[in-house]
Parts: C-alpha cells; sequence; structure tokens
C-alpha cells in the first residue's frame, strides 16, 4: 500500500509543530554562534584549563597521591596528564545556554 504525500500535508506538518521547529533552529543556530566564538577568543579562556589542573591536582592530594601541577598540565606518579578544552565545562555551557536561549517563551 504506498501513501501519497501532498504539500498541504507537509505545511500542515510545518504548522503544528511551529515552535518545535522554530526551537530547533534556534538552538543550532546559537550554538554555532558559541561555538564559533569560543575558538575565534580560545586564547582567552586558557585559564580554564589551569583552573580544572589546579582542582584536579588539589582534589588528588587530598586522597594522599603526589600530584603535580603546572599550568594545565597534572603529573600524578609518574602519569602526565594535560588538561584540554574538552575537559572544561565551556561546551557544556554552550549546550546548556543555547537550550535556554532558543525555549519559547511567552511574552
Amino acid at each position: 500500500m504506498k501513501m501519497s504525500i501532498t504539500n498541504g500535508d507537509i505545511f500542515d506538518y510545518i504548522e503544528q509543530n511551529r515552535d518545535v521547529i522554530r526551537f530547533i533552529l534556534l538552538f543550532i543556530g546559537f550554538c554555532t554562534v558559541f561555538y564559533l566564538l569560543f575558538y575565534r577568543f580560545m586564547d582567552y579562556f586558557s585559564f580554564l584549563e589551569d583552573i580544572t589542573a589546579s582542582v584536579l591536582g588539589f582534589l588528588l592530594s587530598l586522597s594522599g597521591m603526589d600530584v603535580t601541577v603546572n599550568g594545565n598540565n597534572v603529573t600524578l606518579d609518574g602519569l602526565g596528564l594535560r588538561i584540554i578544552d574538552e575537559c572544561t565545562a565551556i561546551f557544556g555551557a554552550i549546550v546548556y545556554l543555547s537550550c535556554i536561549l532558543a525555549y519559547p517563551t511567552n511574552p
């Protein structure tokens, strides 16, 4: 059995789901803008890597481990770790902020 979908059906579907489609498009747009801004000004956010490394070093030292922190590098019993952008919360914050800004509200 073959189903026939007309242009009217598609336009009706779009009209019924207008808010959802608007949210998705705004969400993708906000994420894109924020990611582009982040990558354009990435050098200004490098302090987040250092803070993350310091917090990690502090928490590991609380457990009695011998930890050395130098910038965004953490050395633990001969194991060297480098904190990168993905270890910070910036990407999660971008997704969360984009979702909040794209969510429809009533005026």
